[in-house]
């Protein structure tokens, strides 16, 4: 059975919007957790695409969670092989580490904790609708890697999403996250309402009620048009690999 490998850096609910689309569409999903000792293994011919995840882990001390080593040579043989590689906040951060360019916080500590509209690049626009509002929890950005498309930006974060190439997809924003799993992190002790840049929860709820059907209706439609077609060209590929190699 084709499989896509979700690969997680908390212990939170696995009921995201992602998983929950790939699940529906008939492919096995197969949760990882190197964080917690998981071994991603090799990229074999049944994988056909992986997402990562987000979390508390911090690229610039990557020395202190190997794993994120790991993380990032996957997604390099993920990509080698074009497969539909997605990655959310820390899983979008590992994707620019995977092809060297750097993350980190801003020098005022800012964070995004709610609903920010998004702006598109020019080359951005025909993939995320300029204005699109997006849910947010986050105080680190990523730089884009050479040879990246930079997609989208905010007002306080420049670098919102990229993709590299034709398969690797980026976001430093969390379109999976549905409001559910928005109102746990609203109650969640990590909650940074006392950074610059958060919003208040009844400013959180006001846009969540608006907005976030937007987004579901938007990222159901990305995973439809860029992520399916290439789900089934990659599990062709990985097929032909095998046999040419047996």
């Amino acid at each position: 059975m084709a499989r896509v490998v979700l690969i997680k850096h908390d212990d939170e609910a696995c009921d995201d919007r992602v998983s929950t689309w790939f699940a529906a569409n008939g492919y096995e999903c197969d949760w990882r957790y190197p964080y917690r000792g998981d071994r991603l293994g090799r990229v074999d011919s049944d994988v056909v695409a992986t997402v990562l995840y987000g979390g508390p882990q911090s690229i610039p001390d990557v020395h202190e969670h190997p794993h994120l080593v790991m993380e990032a040579a996957w997604v390099l043989e993920c990509a080698r092989r074009d497969l539909p590689v997605l990655g959310f906040c820390q899983g979008a951060q590992v994707i620019a580490y995977a092809f060297g360019a750097a993350s980190g916080p801003l020098d005022d500590g800012r964070c995004e904790f709610g609903y920010y509209p998004l702006r598109s690049t020019p080359v951005g626009a025909s993939v995320i609708p300029d204005g699109l509002v997006v849910c947010q929890s986050h105080f680190h950005q990523f730089d884009i890697p050479a040879g990246a498309e930079l997609l989208a930006s905010s007002d306080a974060f420049p670098n919102q999403a990229f993709r590299q190439g034709e398969s690797v997809w980026a976001f430093q924003f969390h379109p999976e996250i549905t409001s559910v799993g928005f109102r746990r992190w609203q109650e969640i002790y990590w909650a940074p309402y006392h950074r610059p840049g958060a919003q208040t929860r009844e400013v959180q709820d006001e846009l969540m009620a608006r907005f976030d059907p937007l987004q579901h209706d938007w990222f159901i439609g990305f995973l439809e048009t860029e992520v399916r077609p290439r789900l089934g060209a990659a599990q062709h590929r990985q097929l032909a690999s095998t046999a040419s190699s047996s």
